[in-house]
């Protein structure tokens, strides 16, 4: 409520109590004085339902805005794409497992140097996992890796294809802690 409109109201009144000589003055002047500050009092709260409806919308839309952020943002691919890591002979493949992440996260490898070798190991001082999944999301294998140790894993044969690997622990995956194998012919 704006000040000036409560002392307008109240000096008008104050005015009207305090005029003993002329009472028929004092009746015309508090009551233009009321009405003039009704007028301004119902503007005023006109003005002030416009700007409210008009901040409702915009945080409405505000609102729509950062949920479909979030709704797209869950449902691109969580797979950062670093460089490919080439493996082109057959040795054994080094796979860190840091904290929500894997190094390197994106490899590829030929089908015909088989076996497969990876060389997994765990930095941090949580416990991880390496799950390896092919495209119907098949599980092919699922290793835990203790804190500051490593773990080699043999695969006989993969189909050319690509195959996802991502730590099974909660909501690391969630956090960054997947990658993707290529097998080429």
């Amino acid at each position: 409520m704006d000040p000036a409109l409560f002392y307008l109201f109240f000096s008008s009144v104050r005015a009207s109590t305090h005029n003993k000589k002329d009472r028929r003055l004092k009746g015309k002047y508090s009551f233009s004085h009321f009405l003039l500050f009704l007028k301004l009092f119902l503007h005023r709260m006109r003005i002030e339902k416009r700007n409210y409806l008009l901040r409702e919308k915009k945080m409405r839309g505000l609102v729509a805005i950062l949920s479909a952020m979030l709704i797209l943002t869950s449902c691109a691919n969580r797979i950062v794409p670093r460089p490919v890591y080439l493996y082109p002979k057959v040795e054994p493949i080094e796979i860190e497992l840091r904290s929500f992440s894997f190094y390197p996260n994106h490899i590829a490898i030929f089908e015909d140097h088989l076996p497969f070798i990876f060389r997994l190991k765990n930095t941090p001082q949580i416990k991880h996992n390496f799950t390896l999944i092919d495209s119907q999301k098949n599980i092919l294998i699922s290793v835990d890796v203790m804190p500051n140790r490593s773990t080699t894993v043999t695969i006989e044969h993969l189909e050319p294809g690509n195959y996802t690997f991502y730590c099974n622990r909660f909501l690391h995956r969630r956090r960054g802690m997947e990658g993707m194998l290529m097998v080429r012919k």
